[in-house]
């Protein structure tokens, strides 16, 4: 007997493999390479970002030290 996990996973396979020559990269490639101006522009900004994730945001408390 077959799984039913099995074939829905031959499914997404199937469906993936047929969907990927289909795919248009080329659109994507403009986004990927920005213009010299425009990077020059934004490194004058001077934005940065810092981004702190551990297990303790998924509490959604805080730190004890951090009060």
């Amino acid at each position: 007997m077959s799984n039913p996990f099995t074939h829905s996973l031959h499914l997404i396979v199937i469906l993936t493999a047929f969907s990927l020559p289909h795919a248009d990269l080329a659109e994507a490639e403009d986004y990927l390479h920005a213009p010299p101006e425009a990077v020059k522009e934004w490194r004058e900004l001077k934005f940065g970002m810092f981004i702190h994730w551990g297990p303790v945001s998924l509490m959604g408390t805080e730190i004890g030290w951090s009060r």
